[in-house]
């Protein structure tokens, strides 16, 4: 006993109060623990709406979210294309109890509401903040198929975009075999797409005689300046291509380009399974539209001034042409090249000036 320090009667004792009291200790934290967790319970139920998805779960969600948000921290389906900006109606919901609980729409959700057509019950759950238990229909509901609602989620993005077109191509291939014609298409693409690629941009989709190019830069800056870098190299490669061909007997060819830069929505459009990255916005129609006026105009290139304002050229609006472009409600001002332009000099010497004129 005194080799083990055993311990005597009073620390016996000792011992077994302590363990008595650790014991209760522990009984009154577990039920401490407990109580908390019930009125964490009541209070969330205070604080929280109860809602019920027509076809779909229930559940408790805390207030002053919206419903949207609702949905995804619950991993309840439920679309959304723009991502919850309200900029879509893709996550509108029809509310079949508890309408009267919300606060009316605002004027720019009430304004998309309209434009889809939506009845008096209809709401953009990326709008609303329940405040009180409702039950929603989910208009437009996710295939469940994770890779398809994921990946066609569009984004939103400022980019620079290029136009360009054969001009004649109709009808200078008017008669000629079609084997002909595809081996001038492949060798005109063959010496101009470089251009493009070089100039850190990739072609979205071939238009038969011509394409769509996209510069996707980290920045509006540098996607405009990609951009006319590659109108520039495009026109220099065109001038071999050209001369090739007349030493082979052959017209030369003629284009016509449109650079617009703009918000543009990139995101997976067509068929699920066949659907390939594309992008839409108004600002492909501007740029569509540049390049369709070259040929009124008679001149290889449009650039359109917010282009130039993001590659940080400022030019003088007296050496624009105001173009009326079908489809665009206001006028655009866009500068006008030349074949035989020096892009980067010419837009140097037009800057110059503008900032003598703001010196003066």
């Amino acid at each position: 006993i005194e080799e083990y320090n055993w311990p005597d009667r009073d620390m016996f004792h000792w011992l077994i109060n302590l363990s008595d009291w650790l014991l209760r200790g522990f009984v009154v934290m577990l039920l401490a623990i407990g109580l908390i967790y019930v009125v964490r319970q009541i209070l969330r139920k205070r604080t929280s709406v109860r809602i019920k998805y027509v076809g779909g779960p229930e559940i408790d969600a805390p207030k002053g979210h919206t419903l949207l948000e609702m949905s995804r921290a619950h991993g309840v389906p439920h679309t959304s294309m723009c991502g919850g900006k309200g900029r879509c109606t893709t996550c509108r919901v029809v509310v079949e109890e508890g309408l009267e609980n919300l606060p009316p729409p605002s004027e720019a959700e009430l304004k998309s509401l309209r434009a889809a057509g939506a009845s008096a019950n209809m709401r953009l759950a990326c709008q609303i903040r329940p405040s009180h238990d409702a039950t929603v229909f989910r208009v437009f509901e996710p295939d469940g198929k994770r890779k398809r609602a994921h990946a066609s989620q569009g984004e939103e993005r400022t980019l620079a975009l290029l136009f360009l077109d054969i001009r004649g191509f109709t009808a200078r291939t008017t008669g000629q075999l079609p084997y002909d014609v595809v081996y001038l298409l492949n060798r005109f693409f063959d010496a101009v797409v470089p251009a493009v690629v070089n100039a850190g941009g990739k072609i979205d989709k071939y238009l038969g005689d011509g394409f769509l190019a996209v510069f996707e830069d980290q920045s509006p800056t540098l996607s405009a300046k990609a951009a006319l870098k590659a109108v520039a190299e495009i026109s220099q490669a065109l001038e071999t291509f050209n001369a090739k061909l007349e030493s082979e007997g052959q017209q030369p060819v003629r284009i016509g380009m449109g650079a617009h830069l703009g918000n543009v929505v990139l995101g997976e459009i067509g068929a699920m399974g066949k659907a390939p990255r594309t992008l839409i916005g108004d600002t492909v129609n501007t740029a569509s539209r540049l390049e369709a006026a070259t040929k009124e105009y008679k001149v290889q290139s449009f650039l359109s001034a917010p282009l130039l304002d993001a590659a940080e050229y400022k030019i003088p609006t007296k050496h624009m042409t105001i173009l009326s472009l079908r489809g665009v409600t206001q006028s655009l001002p866009a500068l006008a090249l030349m074949p035989d332009s020096k892009l980067t000099q010419h837009l140097e010497e037009l800057h110059s000036v503008s900032e003598k004129e703001l010196v003066h």
